[in-house]
């Protein structure tokens, strides 16, 4: 059991609802928007993706647009990516979200401070406000997320079809008993990073309805993917 190309299109577009229903501003790479395959991703930064250098990492991504939705508040990103099998099924998915290295100001206050509107420049100095960033000072600490689903990688209790990674160079997989789409993914991330937005969103009744019907639509995965034996385990799962 796996989920349609569609679906993921569909739930894409979600994701960018709740992110706006928060409040939350996202930049979108478009041309990666019309694919949302993993291939997208440039050579660069999939050879950089899991190696210890943080900082270039996230480098990378921003100067290669390695990314789908950028939030211009705190330059962290998402990526999503998927991939078919010879049926044109999905067996693979991938997504992201990278939180910027380093403590920094939004493009809005990066062109105030040159004296600068946004309203009349628009993203004409987007490029160097992404080399300023880079090259502000590391935080002491970040976070990545990224969510894996294979078919083929799938061993029972080593390594889950449907899991969560948290933080760059561990083994840390939590796995899901279901499969997650872009609309899960960012709501996941809105709920544990964007906290304080969440909080507020809460606040909100039909907000709240929306968020907590967004598992409803999820795709469980059939004991061939998941097992009894990984039913006995810790693992993520949603109620309808």
């Amino acid at each position: 059991m796996t989920i349609a190309p569609s679906k993921i299109f569909v739930d894409y577009k979600e994701a960018k609802k709740i992110l706006k229903k928060l409040e939350i501003g996202f930049i979108e790479e478009r041309e990666k928007a019309r694919s949302l395959r993993k291939t997208d991703l440039s050579r660069g930064f999939i050879e950089h993706s899991y190696k210890d250098d943080y900082r270039k990492i996230y480098r990378i991504a921003r100067d290669n647009l390695d990314y789908n939705l950028l939030l211009p508040e705190d330059g962290s990103f998402f990526q999503f990516g998927y991939e078919l099998d010879e049926s044109e099924r999905i067996n693979d998915i991938r997504y992201a979200f990278y939180e910027a290295p380093s403590n920094q100001i939004s493009y809005e206050e990066y062109l105030h401070d040159l004296d600068l509107d946004i309203n009349e420049c628009g993203t004409m100095f987007f490029e160097e406000y992404s080399q300023f960033v880079t090259e502000t000072e590391l935080k002491n600490n970040v976070t990545s997320i990224r969510y894996d689903f294979s078919i083929e990688q799938r061993k029972e209790l080593i390594h889950p079809a449907s899991h969560i990674h948290v933080g760059q160079q561990n083994e840390i997989r939590i796995p899901l008993s279901f499969i997650m789409t872009p609309k899960h993914f960012v709501a996941f991330i809105v709920r544990h990073i964007f906290w304080n937005k969440w909080r507020i969103g809460m606040d909100d009744p039909e907000f709240r309805e929306v968020y907590l019907s967004n598992y409803s639509t999820a795709t469980s995965l059939e004991e061939e993917l998941f097992s009894r034996n990984e039913k006995r385990d810790i693992f993520l799962k949603f109620n309808a």
